[in-house]
């Protein structure tokens, strides 16, 4: 049995490793180009997933796309054990002499603690007990509730057959041209056709004017991927749809967690207030060589270049 597939038996027996963290995910968003570090002892085991790959002439270890958090995950062990394995990650990434580094982590997941990497927190945004719809609904603000009862009032129409071209095209409609293909979004689906939802909202005329991608794991939903029609921004319809999606969750899955994965935007970041979400804080480690400073500078300036 190789690492891979021991991660994996291990992961069938822990529910509680994030979605991010799985190999079905993994396999979705990156095939065959990941790898994971063991650490398996009398003391506990644990575990270390990562990306490395050689780009523009740039050795980057980064999350795969679309992969908001991934890292490092305790499966048991004690304290000791923990810090003992952090110490020999960091050693590890440091060894590889990366020119990027940048790694996002779970909420529920510490970062490396090392003086090896620049380490920050980032947030992001959460449901914590969607079980409780009542209580959602009285946490959420008022404007956003009246953008729900706009949108049912509008006789909008919950669609759960969009394909992925449609949904793409209104990404691109939306945000303007995106960072990542089509084909990813097609393989994260096939890949993982019992923990998607793509649902939209249809107007009276048939028309999609709001679609969301929604993936889960056994306890927590993500708001991977969203766009709504320029023309019905502001129709209620993404509230209405987000509203619909929190509704099939509690009811439908044993998820209790639902994570807007933040935004350092505040226009964004306000709006997932106003649904009642909690700021939640996650950490991010980066260190970058001369050259991956240089190589980050022009992808700034040219966004479709894409680690």
């Amino acid at each position: 049995m190789n690492d891979k597939d021991k991660y994996g038996k291990w992961c069938d027996e822990d529910p509680s490793v994030p979605l991010f963290l799985c190999p079905v995910w993994m396999n979705a968003v990156c095939g065959d180009d990941w790898s994971v570090l063991l650490f398996d002892t009398d003391r506990g085991r644990a575990a270390y997933l990562y990306t490395l790959r050689r780009k523009y002439g740039l050795t980057l270890l980064l999350n795969p796309q679309l992969t908001p958090y991934q890292g490092f995950w305790m499966f048991c062990g004690d304290e000791s054990f923990e810090t003992d394995c952090r110490k020999q990650i960091a050693g590890f990434i440091a060894a590889q002499h990366c020119d990027v580094m940048e790694q996002t982590f779970a909420p529920t997941t510490a970062g490396l603690g090392s003086c090896l990497f620049d380490e920050v927190r980032r947030r992001t945004y959460r449901l914590e007990n969607i079980r409780d719809l009542q209580a959602v609904w009285r946490n959420m603000a008022a404007p956003k509730q009246r953008q729900v009862k706009k949108g049912e009032r509008a006789g909008l129409k919950l669609r759960t057959d969009l394909s992925v071209s449609e949904f793409y095209d209104l990404l691109g409609q939306d945000h303007g041209k995106m960072w990542y293909g089509c084909e990813l979004l097609a393989k994260i689906i096939a890949g993982l056709p019992s923990n998607t939802l793509l649902w939209a909202a249809e107007n009276a005329d048939n028309q999609v004017i709001s679609a969301t991608l929604i993936v889960y794991d056994n306890h927590t939903a993500y708001y991977l991927a969203y766009a709504t029609h320029p023309q019905w921004r502001s129709s209620g319809a993404s509230a209405w749809l987000v509203w619909r999606v929190l509704q099939y969750l509690a009811t439908e899955t044993t998820v209790r967690c639902f994570d807007f994965e933040g935004s350092m935007d505040e226009k964004i970041a306000f709006s997932y207030r106003h649904f009642g979400a909690v700021e939640t804080p996650f950490a991010e480690i980066h260190r970058y060589s001369p050259f991956g400073k240089i190589g980050r500078g022009i992808k700034a300036l040219k966004q479709k270049w894409v680690w």
